[in-house]
């Protein structure tokens, strides 16, 4: 499988701060109080953008941290949306009816999505923090009243997995256009919190059982990475190996069609993995980072899962792909290995295994 090179990312996230009012269990991009030394100052700020419109970027997801404690980033996201399309990430809890408006009035040309990792103050605030579940929902309702399209997302954990059903029926309840159930990625502050975030092996095929009941019983308003993990979960009794890929090769969207941008310049594979950084914007151009890096090079080349040790024999390689790269890079060094923190065969063994026979 050839993978056309795009001169271009079509997609950047753009970590603008990792200032936060919130300390997340589950944060992967370890967000803080303070801005972190080294983070664009205004004219740097400026200048990232003005890379991105020269490259021609589509799409700008705008995200932290929280974003909406970046200073300027009203005039910053005003001047993207004239010349791409741009989404917003927030945890919402700063969202008045006045910030709800200058968002509905850039215009946001895209989703804005909003943190809502439970149904209740008590689940939200025991993975965001005290009184942020309240804030969080008087801000989703604020922006639904001024047309924005918001869609709620959720982290699964092992703190809100029972709780699915009720997040959609919220979601839906406050105006969202959709709901998203995305599976953790073990980065930032999630690193020091696995023990308490993780499902166990018996609770991840509950969990996926779940999602899959409420993504149908809420047809074409549930998406996320952690839907189509359950449905792969869930695709052969007992955990048996199903069908070899018969497509050969592998895809993925990060470093192929998107990348991201973090506070300090750098230009990074994803915004779940800084560590895989490719350069910085101070030094380079956006052009130059997409079309000579080596680690997007290494990316791009097509590739078997036969040659990967561990996924060659795997009968579930079809639907696992070999898991995430940045987890995979960061567990063994290596872009092209194995991902042995998101390897679908041996959750679906350890899950199966404490079902009885």
């Amino acid at each position: 499988m050839n993978i056309q090179q795009l001169s271009a990312p079509l997609t950047v996230a753009w970590r603008v701060t990792v200032r936060c009012n919130l300390r997340c269990l589950h944060c992967f991009a370890s967000a803080e109080p303070y801005p972190r030394s080294g983070e664009l100052d205004d004219a740097g700020a400026w200048a990232v953008l003005r890379q991105l419109e020269k490259a021609g970027v589509f799409y700008l997801i705008v995200t932290g941290g929280e974003p909406l404690l970046r200073e300027g980033i009203f005039d910053l996201m005003e001047a993207a949306t004239r010349c791409m399309r741009v989404g917003l990430n927030t945890n919402a809890t700063l969202v008045t009816d006045d910030i709800a408006r200058r968002l509905a009035d850039l215009p946001v040309r895209d989703r804005v999505s909003v943190s809502l990792d439970g149904s209740t103050a008590e689940i939200h605030d025991r993975l965001r923090g005290s009184g942020a579940f309240d804030l969080a929902v008087r801000g989703i309702e604020a922006m639904v009243k001024c047309g924005l399209p918001v869609r709620p997302f959720a982290t699964v954990t092992a703190l809100n997995w029972q709780d699915l059903p009720n997040i959609a029926r919220l979601s839906r309840e406050l105006g969202g256009y959709s709901v998203e159930f995305n599976a953790l990625a073990c980065g930032g502050h999630a690193v020091d919190n696995v023990p308490t975030l993780r499902l166990s092996a018996g609770d991840q095929l509950k969990a996926a059982q779940v999602a899959v009941t409420v993504a149908q019983d809420y047809e074409g308003f549930v998406g996320g990475s952690f839907i189509r993990r359950s449905h792969a979960m869930l695709s052969w009794p007992r955990g048996e190996p199903g069908p070899f890929s018969t497509a050969g090769g592998w895809l993925e969207q990060c470093g192929v069609e998107s990348c991201a941008v973090l506070e300090d310049g750098s230009v990074a594979v994803c915004e779940a993995f800084p560590g895989l950084v490719l350069g910085n914007l101070r030094d380079c151009t956006l052009a130059d980072i997409w079309q000579t890096s080596p680690v997007l090079g290494a990316l791009r080349q097509p590739f078997s899962l036969e040659q990967v040790e561990g996924c060659r024999e795997c009968g579930y390689r079809a639907l696992c792909t070999g898991g995430c790269r940045g987890q995979a890079y960061l567990a063994t060094g290596d872009i092209r290995a194995r991902d042995p923190v998101g390897c679908l065969a041996s959750a679906i063994r350890e899950a199966y295994a404490e079902v009885p026979q």
